[in-house]
């Protein structure tokens, strides 16, 4: 691909491209996987996390993708996951990407066969200027391993993975954003969480950072989307590879109503969740109620997700930024989930035991949870019911709607 400065890895991917020709003729047969990812209003960029699956074992990869819908969409830079440890960049000094051929290409090498299965090959971050649609559609893939000192190769071209790309909000009212007022369109408490992923990337909101993310999983082992599946929604298409470990737990809670696509077929399982929308779930999972006579200021008769919000303020459940605003169009962090959760535990008579700083000591992040929400943090952590994930347990970074899924079945299942 671009300069590779050390003997063995030029090797090898020279190598790869001298079997192009044999490696084509044994491309899998199997469809392009599809995802989609529903980037916030204002936010700037997003990104996308791959993850190789290959049982066989391999010293390194490239990948290769192109961008359609316009230059709203750019790719920045692509970086190693700290799985690749041992590896380096096969396009260094241009933020790990370079554009060859028609299309990006990134991956990483080493000089022996030291990965094999689920690998995490790392992140690719995009800018995105605008609210139009855009299409990013991965048809390269080059394999590379080492039989004794020889480097063999194979090739793998034909589109196997489409990413759809859309603003939120784009072309909706902006009255009515998740479309769960609206009695003729499919709707769905606008994003769910959960930290048992091991590979799930989070952001912040608005400005420059990445505030959306997916995880895809590719490769001739990784989980295939034929209807019925393993791991595959009966309901969403879009929950599939990637996301087999929330798949069972967003299909059963659809069939309980406590959670609705986005679209007839889509569910947006890396979609970031809001206070009111996770307020919501959380009280039709539930079946609280209680009454009110007044509400936040900022939640306005009429939205959706007063009615919850009224609901859960009256129980002592959910507190709001002082006395004026509860924000609830805000993406709502993993810390504020657990303290919403834990209340909402002890409001219904089914709390849990209590943790302590030992609950949380192993996680190298620990002390970053903020004082209000220590108690309900360390608290599901010990119940099994907030997991973390790299030895951290990321307070602060937003919950998606596929985790916010798994929280919510595991605390209705216990319950």
């Amino acid at each position: 691909m671009t300069k590779i400065g050390n003997t063995p890895l030029r090797a090898l991917f020279g190598a790869i491209l001298l079997f192009a020709g044999l490696a084509a003729a044994s491309v899998p047969a199997f469809a392009a996987s599809s995802s989609s990812l529903t980037v916030p209003a204002g936010a700037k960029e997003f990104t996308v996390e791959i993850l190789l699956n290959e049982n066989a074992s391999f010293g390194g990869a490239e990948f290769g993708f192109t961008v359609d819908g316009g230059a709203g969409v750019k790719p920045v830079k692509y970086e190693k996951s700290t799985a690749l440890s041992g590896a380096m960049s096969v396009a260094p000094g241009d933020g790990g990407l370079v554009f060859e051929g028609g299309r990006y290409l990134f991956g990483f090498a080493s000089t022996s066969n030291g990965y094999s299965g689920r690998v995490n090959a790392g992140t690719l971050t995009f800018s995105y200027e605008g609210d139009a649609p855009h299409r990013i559609s991965f048809a390269h893939l080059k394999l590379g391993r080492f039989e004794g000192e020889n480097a063999v190769g194979e090739l793998r071209d034909g589109e196997y993975l489409v990413i759809d790309v859309t603003r939120e909000g784009a072309g909706e009212e902006p009255d009515n954003p998740s479309n769960l007022d609206n009695p003729n369109t499919p709707d769905i408490p606008s994003n769910p969480n959960i930290p048992s992923n091991p590979s799930s990337s989070r952001g912040g909101g608005g400005g420059g950072a990445p505030s959306t993310a997916v995880t895809v999983e590719i490769g001739e082992d990784a989980t295939p989307l034929a209807t019925g599946d393993a791991g595959r929604s009966k309901y969403f298409d879009d929950v599939a590879a990637g996301y087999a470990w929330a798949g069972k737990e967003i299909d059963a809670l659809y069939e309980r109503g406590v959670v609705k696509g986005v679209s007839a077929r889509a569910f947006n399982p890396a979609g970031n969740v809001t206070r009111g929308d996770f307020t919501l779930m959380f009280v039709r999972a539930f079946g609280l109620e209680a009454e009110f006579t007044d509400n936040v200021p900022d939640v306005p008769k009429g939205k959706y997700y007063y009615e919850a919000i009224g609901t859960a303020k009256a129980l002592g459940v959910a507190e709001g930024y002082g006395t004026a605003e509860f924000r609830p169009g805000a993406q709502i962090s993993r810390q504020d989930m657990a303290t919403l959760v834990y209340r909402a535990m002890r409001a219904v008579g089914k709390p849990f035991d209590e943790g302590t700083a030992a609950d949380t000591a192993a996680f190298a992040d620990s002390g970053d949870v903020a004082g209000y929400a220590e108690a309900a943090v360390r608290t599901l952590v010990k119940a099994g019911v907030l997991r973390g994930a790299d030895g951290n347990l990321n307070p602060k970074g937003y919950a998606t709607r596929a985790e916010t899924a798994m929280i919510v079945y595991r605390l209705l299942d216990e319950n």
